[in-house]
């Protein structure tokens, strides 16, 4: 199995609207030879500011007023990186974007996320309140079609400030309720955001 995970960030920012959407896209599965023809990436849609997180801390840059707070709080070194912050009891909103780069047509796919507290080993993280999960059934994926799906997560008040991830999930719809489909992706940290 490839356990390279490759993730690119790209930052665009909007000045006139204070729009700061970020994309990740990373590709890794457990079902092989299929995850390699499935990309995908994730879109924050307005942010209320950035979050930096290096080797001093973290610091939270909130776009109104130009306010900043530091948490001396570090991060292992893969997280050195800045991310679309939000406020604990607002919504945020993201797009997701997945696209067949195969030959082939993809059926009955089943497509989750689902918002957890980050877990710095990389792996699956704790539950971020009752909405959590998001699902989508998509019919068919030709092969070269790209879908958008959209998405909203309204963020608890309670936890801790800092970095959490996104988890994507994509397989096969099983047809029968009592058995799980083949898992073709699952990333534990598809993206990464900050509530605060």
């Amino acid at each position: 199995m490839n356990k390279h995970v490759t993730k690119k960030i790209f930052v665009g920012v909007f000045a006139s609207s204070f729009l700061l959407p970020f994309f990740v896209s990373a590709q890794t599965g457990n079902h092989f030879g299929e995850q390699k023809f499935i990309d995908y990436r994730i879109e924050y849609l307005s942010p209320l500011g950035v979050t930096v997180v290096d080797e001093t801390g973290i610091t939270y840059q909130y776009f109104e007023n130009n306010y900043q707070l530091h948490e001396d709080r570090v991060l292992p070194g893969q997280y050195f990186d800045s991310y679309p912050l939000y406020f604990a009891g607002g919504a945020m909103q993201f797009r997701l974007f997945i696209k067949n780069t195969s030959n082939r047509t993809y059926r009955n796919l089943k497509i989750e996320t689902f918002q957890e507290f980050l877990n710095i080993s990389g792996g699956r993280g704790e539950a971020m309140g009752g909405n959590y999960q998001r699902e989508w059934l998509v019919d068919k994926l030709g092969s070269g079609e790209e879908i958008v799906l959209s998405g909203e997560f309204d963020i608890p008040l309670l936890g801790a400030s800092g970095i959490d991830q996104t988890h994507l999930r994509i397989s096969h719809q099983s047809n029968s309720d009592q058995e799980k489909g083949q898992i073709i992706i699952e990333d534990f940290q598809a993206g990464l955001w900050c509530p605060t």
